[in-house]
């Protein structure tokens, strides 16, 4: 049994909630109190008056049953936009202490959060460069790495489908595109892919896609710029390696004029 409303489940399971415009929290949740209160810079998590975990942010995700024993998935974050927060899951076993299980150690936050018989399912998206990161939770063991999936480009998608995406990264999950970069990049794929997929933004106009993007906790250091031609059915990508100068594919020559305005902003960061 799962949900993404604390709210509402609280009222299933029994529980009486008071949550005010603010920050804080604070229920009976499962004959135990809950309460998330801001602290200076921080909010901390508390069970019966006991802190548990603090962190910048914490926000209350899901409650639901599993293996008839009642959980809480709260996320903590340390704030910025390089790294989303992270699931930790307390769970109040029936005549047993609440448990808390701290977060996955990892920049990635899990993308779906789902109940599998006697077990949560954790899984990080999958991402150029990046498989899916899969991990287990019950409430005997906690948490436990599941394996991971590999990123697949849609084949069924075209170079028109580039007018949606948000982030620049997402041109690498359109099949035909994907290939092309591929081809491009040969043996620089991973260093191109470890920056264009960290935090950007990107935006289709006049007929080409300008997206940029960089590493994370490494923006000015390590970043990419990707533009794409959608009359054309053209590549035009560049990278700046941590410590190294700008790399581009292809030639700048070959660039054409909404492209190369670009490159020389994006560059101008680096005199």
């Amino acid at each position: 049994m799962f949900m993404k409303t604390a709210l509402l489940y609280a009222v299933l399971f029994g529980a009486s909630a008071s949550v005010s415009l603010s920050a804080d929290f604070a229920a009976t949740m499962f004959d135990h109190q809950v309460a998330i209160a801001s602290d200076d810079d921080e909010e901390k998590l508390t069970i019966d008056g006991r802190q548990v975990h603090s962190n910048r942010f914490l926000l209350i995700e899901n409650v639901g049953l599993v293996a008839d024993v009642p959980f809480v998935v709260v996320v903590s974050s340390d704030g910025g936009n390089a790294c989303p927060g992270s699931p930790l899951v307390v769970s109040f076993p029936p005549g047993g202490e609440p448990r808390v299980d701290e977060p996955m150690d990892d920049c990635r936050a899990a993308a779906s959060i789902a109940a599998e018989g006697d077990h949560l399912l954790l899984a990080t998206e999958a991402i150029p460069g990046q498989p899916s990161l899969r991990w287990t939770w019950t409430p005997g063991k906690g948490f436990a790495e599941a394996g991971k999936v590999a990123f697949q480009p849609n084949a069924t998608m075209g170079w028109d489908d580039m007018k949606k995406a948000g982030h620049p990264s997402e041109l690498l999950g359109i099949g035909p595109i994907a290939e092309t970069a591929n081809a491009m990049l040969g043996e620089h794929r991973q260093e191109f892919e470890s920056s264009i997929t960290g935090p950007g933004s990107g935006a289709f106009k006049n007929g080409f896609y300008i997206g940029e993007a960089c590493m994370p906790h490494m923006c000015t250091e390590a970043e990419a710029l990707v533009a794409a031609d959608i009359s054309a059915r053209k590549l035009y990508l560049a990278w700046k390696p941590m410590g190294k100068k700008i790399i581009l594919r292809p030639a700048v020559r070959r660039w054409p004029a909404p492209a190369l305005a670009a490159l020389k902003q994006w560059s101008a960061k680096w005199p």
